[in-house]
């Protein structure tokens, strides 16, 4: 899953001065006619064709209208007539990076347009984005360290640099930037919003539970010092039947207020329909009371952590109906721990559970029951084939896992994502 907002670029211009018809072409991008700034803007360019400037307004346009292909051809052409414009190979690396999904060449074109102009904090917002999706945590932070020092009232550049600072370990400074992210207008991250205990604190016992499933040897690509304590799967109790009914009904409630329930999903690629917690102050109470009680004490014994150590990044209910999504494909978390709390009674399904490629095995917990691994083992929810199946569903962060995200972290083969 993309964890940085999307940012389109900016409208910052060379220092030297655009053309009149250039500048008419600028004012109109950000009218509600962009058609016309593209007539202006070739009308200038029959007559201007090497104008770099007009050349980059005109593919920001195309960009704007979906023709990317068209966008590209202009911000190449805008880079041959003028090889120091940072404003096009901004431009163009966005692109590369967002709509082409090229990120190793959108890298190299953010670092071409910094290196011309090292004040566009655009850029450097850009490239840090890119870094980030690459896994190059290092480099990520000090691009978006370098984009907020500049532009220090852009919260969007705060969000970002937090998202990065929370993916590598550095919770305490995440969420100080979480803070001035909301504090400059940006929404606060749900994050922020979920139970976490304060450093040294002493939280209950944990629930009893067991290790349902160990993944065999070669299915978690982690040094061998992770490996005992990420490769078991576990099943815990954690509420009552009672309260399982009782969240499904706030979650339908909470869908039936709003705009329904939402179909976009929390993973990029394998989306899900589903409730964010954060967004009912019911549940977002209910699930922090869990987490204190039952939660944390149970993952931070299976997987040989300290409590506070724990971050939950998302947290949703999930619905799998049989007439609608009924399942999930095959897929990693972009989490270090994950676990999902089935919601629903057995009975009112068929079908269902949770399945782990590298064990062959699919495990159907009972109501209440929390099932927990390793976010990066490939697992999948199998198809529901009647009724519905509700889930609970956490994403969670490890401060020493995530500050070691070089070597747990490595990158499955390509033919293993």
């Amino acid at each position: 899953m993309n964890l940085l907002a999307q940012q389109s670029c900016s409208l910052v211009l060379p220092t030297h001065a655009p053309s009149r018809s250039s500048r008419l072409g600028a004012s109109l991008v950000v009218s509600e006619s962009p058609q016309a700034a593209v007539q202006s803007l070739q009308e200038h360019l029959a007559l201007h064709p090497e104008d770099s400037v007009a050349l980059t307004e005109l593919g920001r346009v195309w960009r704007s209208l979906g023709l990317v292909s068209n966008a590209a051809e202009c911000f190449v052409e805008a880079i041959e007539h003028d090889a120091s414009s940072a404003v096009a190979y901004e431009c163009m690396g966005a692109l590369l990076a967002d709509e082409l999904q090229e990120p190793f060449e959108a890298e190299a074109a953010l670092q071409q347009a910094v290196a011309l102009d090292e004040t566009r904090h655009t850029g450097w917002n850009e490239l840090g984005k890119v870094q980030h999706a690459l896994g190059r945590f290092d480099g990520a932070r000090a691009s978006l360290h370098r984009a907020r020092t500049l532009a220090p009232l852009q919260g969007s550049y705060h969000l970002n640099l937090a998202v990065v600072l929370r993916g590598s370990g550095r919770f305490a400074a995440a969420r100080g930037a979480f803070r001035r992210a909301a504090r400059l207008g940006e929404a606060p991250d749900q994050s922020v919003r979920y139970f976490s205990f304060d450093r040294g604190a002493v939280c209950a016992g944990p629930p009893p539970s067991t290790a349902a499933l160990q993944m065999p040897a070669g299915a978690l690509v982690v040094p061998e010092l992770w490996r005992p304590r990420l490769s078991a799967v576990h099943v815990t109790p954690v509420a009552s039947v009672r309260e399982c009914e009782w969240v499904v009904g706030q979650a339908e409630r909470h869908a039936a207020r709003s705009d329904g329930w939402n179909v976009a999903g929390h993973h990029d690629q394998y989306p899900t329909t589903d409730v964010v917690v954060a967004e009912s102050r019911a549940l977002r109470r209910w699930l922090n009371a869990k987490l204190r009680l039952a939660i944390w004490p149970a993952l931070a014994a299976q997987f040989g952590v300290a409590p506070d150590e724990l971050w939950l990044q998302d947290a949703f209910v999930v619905r799998y109906d049989a007439a609608g999504q009924n399942r999930l494909g095959t897929h990693t978390d972009d989490s270090e721990l994950s676990f999902n709390l089935l919601l629903s009674d057995p009975g009112a399904f068929e079908g269902g559970g949770t399945s782990f490629a590298a064990a062959d095995t699919t495990l159907r917990p009972p109501q209440g029951a929390m099932l927990s691994h390793f976010g990066r083992l490939r697992h999948a929810g199998e198809p529901v084939l009647e009724g519905s199946r509700y889930i609970l569903a956490g994403f969670v962060r490890v401060r020493p896992l995530a500050a070691a995200w070089r070597e747990v972290k490595t990158p499955l083969p390509p033919d293993e994502e």
